[in-house]
């Protein structure tokens, strides 16, 4: 989720119809404040992170990426990455930035690395591409699809996942640089201006919706990691259980979408 925008690469095309305060800038990756406020020690065990990277590793293996060769691009400090290979996904990272990385996967990741600039051996096998919680910091991600497509000659599937519903915008948005929170229909629009075809796109984080919507304007910029995991492990379960049972139209914090290139 941490991208610099590069003029000389892309075209600037900023939108900002989702946020209309939001200042624009020519940078979107974290700053090391920012990694501190959203990514502080043990953060991992916290329950947005637990059914998060459940769900992507279930709809991983649903939509049968699982079995490919994965590159997650803005990876941050590799939680998901952690996960997967935890669960026997073959995922490797590389981020513009240079968070501070978990020790158990220091080895998959690349900081300050972009993902054109990865050797040519390691984009000639990538299968899949990992987007999670990216898009919204990037001003135009149609280009930005466009530019991972032609740089991964491999390329079969791509799945992001992004924040979700225009109403539930916060000053957590703008303080981590979102351009925009998405619906169905605009995450589904955006994938297709990129040439993606889509194959899955539903909301999770269901019983969330109702709180951020009432507390959107007290929501803090910073979040503790917990003090206790198995609160929170139950939590995450809890939530990665509501996605399997509740329709995938039901709005939700979150979206989650498979996209073939």
């Amino acid at each position: 989720m941490h991208l610099d925008w590069d003029l000389a690469r892309w075209p600037y095309r900023a939108r900002l119809k989702n946020a209309p305060n939001r200042r624009m800038t020519l940078i979107t990756h974290y700053s090391a404040q920012q990694f501190q406020e959203n990514y502080p020690p043990g953060i991992e065990h916290h329950f947005w992170h637990h059914a998060r990277n459940g769900i992507i590793a279930a709809t991983l293996f649903q939509t049968g990426m699982g079995a490919g060769r994965l590159l997650e691009i803005g990876c941050g400090t590799g939680i998901v990455i952690d996960h997967l290979r935890r669960e026997g996904i073959n995922c490797v990272g590389c981020d513009l930035a240079d968070p501070p990385i978990i020790n158990s996967v220091r080895e998959f990741v690349s900081p300050g690395t972009d993902f054109r600039d990865l050797p040519a051996a390691t984009r000639s096998n990538i299968e899949g591409v990992l987007l999670c919680d990216v898009l919204e910091h990037v001003p135009d991600a149609a280009s930005f699809l466009t530019a991972i497509r032609g740089a991964l000659p491999a390329l079969r599937r791509v799945l992001v996942t992004v924040p979700a519903r225009r109403e539930l915008w916060s000053v957590w948005d703008d303080h981590y640089g979102h351009y925009r929170r998405y619906d169905r229909p605009s995450l589904c629009a955006e994938l297709g201006c990129a040439g993606l075809q889509l194959t899955l796109v539903r909301y999770f984080f269901h019983a969330l919706y109702g709180a951020m919507y009432l507390t959107r304007q007290k929501r803090s910029e910073k979040i503790e990691a917990p003090q206790s995991c198995l609160p929170h492990r139950l939590i995450g379960a809890c939530f990665r259980a509501e996605y399997k049972l509740l329709p995938s139209w039901l709005p939700g914090t979150s979206l989650i979408a498979v996209a073939s290139a």
